[in-house]
């Protein structure tokens, strides 16, 4: 099945996948001493064999879990096709990308009004996103663009992306 818009998606929670994603990680961080993870689509991590929604998705807590990995930083875009888990994502100690951060800056720089509530809740941590489940403003990656098709120059041009030139006809990212 392909959750991700990319392609197949890989069954992270397969007991053979998952021994691999863990050794590579490990890997990486003892040999190589990456100290920390983004992981694109992070929600796919969350999903079963059949892809449903695990509400404690092994791989998640393997990484939370496994002691070579205490240390690492690990950052969840925490959705994909269809799936929003911001704010949700399992495992008490992953941070997430803020998609409302971004979407609500990205408003608020364009000129939209009535912002100002939603804007102070962004830039305050998002609590209303975090702290039901006991997570603090660390758990937030507050972010205005990244490489998905709407680029900063974009951001302050233009009110849509103008990605033509990248042979994605301006399909690639938010708007």
């Amino acid at each position: 099945m392909d959750y991700t818009g990319c392609g197949n998606t890989l069954r992270c929670n397969n007991p053979m996948v998952m021994r691999f994603i863990l050794d590579c990680l490990i890997y990486w961080v003892v040999e190589l001493h990456v100290d920390g993870f983004r992981f694109d689509l992070a929600s796919i991590l969350t999903r079963g064999e059949s892809g449903v929604n695990l509400s404690q998705p092994p791989i998640v807590y393997g990484i939370t879990l496994l002691e070579p990995l205490v240390e690492t930083k690990m950052i969840a875009e925490a959705w994909d096709l269809g799936q929003y888990q911001v704010g949700e994502f399992p495992g008490f100690r992953w941070s997430e990308w803020n998609g409302r951060y971004r979407d609500t800056v990205r408003r608020f720089v364009k000129g939209d009004a009535g912002l100002t509530g939603e804007l102070a809740r962004r830039l305050g941590g998002s609590a209303d996103m975090y702290q039901w489940q006991h997570r603090m403003p660390c758990n937030s990656i507050n972010f205005v663009t990244c490489h998905d098709g709407f680029t900063l120059n974009d951001l302050v041009s233009y009110n849509s992306k103008h990605n033509e030139a990248n042979g994605e006809n301006n399909r690639d990212g938010a708007d």
